[in-house]
């Protein structure tokens, strides 16, 4: 597949943004009422922004947590907050560990105790990464293409 990148291409992809820029969010209150109900009833569907495993061990997520807010108002930071993921001490909300596939720095994959990071940059020039877990969220293999 060819990779354009010309006048009409580029207009294309603005249209694309700023509509996107321009679609509604969530209302405060929509969001926090799923968060209620993932956190008090145990409903999946009303926790769109990660994966969790059963038992409640592993908590993914795209591109981190902040630490200073219960998992209930995280709201978007699971999509963007990066820079608190860092800084992650403790279990958050009784999860073991949390997985995050995206890594501003695209380091590859890295461990902290309470934390896994997937990203050696595919999509910007490095390979495509990907790790086998055990159930306590430790790495039993990495694979790399």
């Amino acid at each position: 597949m060819a990779h354009l990148d010309d006048f009409e291409t580029q207009r294309a992809n603005a249209r694309f943004i700023r509509r996107a820029m321009q679609a509604r969010l969530l209302s405060r209150e929509h969001e926090h009422d799923l968060a209620r109900r993932w956190r008090e009833a145990g409903d999946e569907a009303a926790l769109r922004r990660a994966a969790y495993t059963d038992d409640g061990a592993l908590l993914f997520v795209h591109a981190g947590v902040d630490p200073a807010r219960p998992l209930s108002a995280q709201s978007d930071s699971l999509w963007w907050a990066t820079t608190a993921f860092s800084r992650i001490d403790r279990p958050i909300d009784g999860f073991r560990r949390v997985i995050r596939g995206f890594d501003p720095e695209h380091r590859g994959v890295t461990v902290g105790e309470f934390t896994v990071s997937v990203d050696a940059g595919c999509g910007f020039g490095g390979p495509l990464i990907a790790v086998c877990l055990d159930p306590s969220g430790d790495i039993v293999d990495v694979i790399e293409a």
